[in-house]
């Protein structure tokens, strides 16, 4: 059975790199404006909840739009 064949550090690094720019490809950034206070509070929740900041901001947004949909259509 043949050996498979060593990558260099090189060759890793590359790799990786290109695995890493497909994932970013399929995201999109968001910049937002909010009071320190607010930032505050959301660094504050986090720390609680284990979440990061950018885990916790889409959840707050999924729950919120599902909540929305909920609430327009018993309307």
């Amino acid at each position: 059975m043949a050996r498979p064949t060593k990558r260099t550090a090189d060759e890793k690094k590359e790799q990786q790199k290109a695995a890493q720019k497909r994932y970013i490809e399929k995201l999109a950034r968001v910049e937002i404006t909010m009071p320190p206070e607010r930032k505050q509070q959301i660094q504050d929740h986090v720390k609680v909840t284990g979440e990061s900041i950018n885990q916790f901001l889409n959840r707050a947004a999924e729950e919120t739009i599902e909540n929305d949909i909920k609430d327009k259509a018993e309307e």
